[in-house]
């Protein structure tokens, strides 16, 4: 005879496929915001402001960053490169603005691409729009890495 738990119903033994019957619960998909319901704007810190690649043999790499996403806008006022070499690196750097492969407008030029900043003048960027720096005559093997800073307008709720 099976001995009664405290809510008056007989106990289950935890290996029967009784017992497993009770433990899972049907799992629902969450409520999906439907596109029309953002129509506000609110400014925070840039999402994803930095990223990084290393030297191939040929001493020339490119790095890029941002916006991505829907209404999603940057503005930008500085950007900051680096290598792993820091100060002894010999390679230079340019910085442009815009669209990739349309980037015509320099924003800085160093002779110190293991660690330098420039300044981009609140630059807007919209998404396929990016902070593009290239150095050349960098060391194989080290990372070149740029960081960019500013503010991002997303959509809200």
């Amino acid at each position: 005879m099976p001995r009664y738990g405290h809510g008056g119903t007989a106990a289950i033994p935890a290996s029967t496929w009784r017992a497993a019957k009770f433990r899972f619960t049907k799992q629902h998909r969450p409520p999906v915001i439907p596109i029309e319901a953002y129509t506000g704007y609110d400014w925070g810190p840039l999402s994803d402001p930095q990223n990084s690649a290393v030297f191939p043999a040929s001493g020339m790499v490119t790095v890029q960053v941002g916006p991505s996403g829907l209404g999603t806008l940057w503005k930008v006022t500085q950007a900051a490169i680096s290598t792993t070499l820091g100060a002894s690196d010999a390679s230079t750097a340019t910085l442009y603005a815009g669209q990739k492969g349309l980037a015509t407008v320099v924003a800085a030029q160093s002779y110190a691409g293991g660690g330098d900043s420039g300044g981009l003048n609140d630059a807007v960027l919209h998404p396929g729009q990016y902070v593009i720096c290239t150095w050349t005559g960098g060391t194989a093997g080290s990372t070149a890495t740029l960081v960019v800073y500013g503010r991002e307008r997303s959509l809200v709720v």
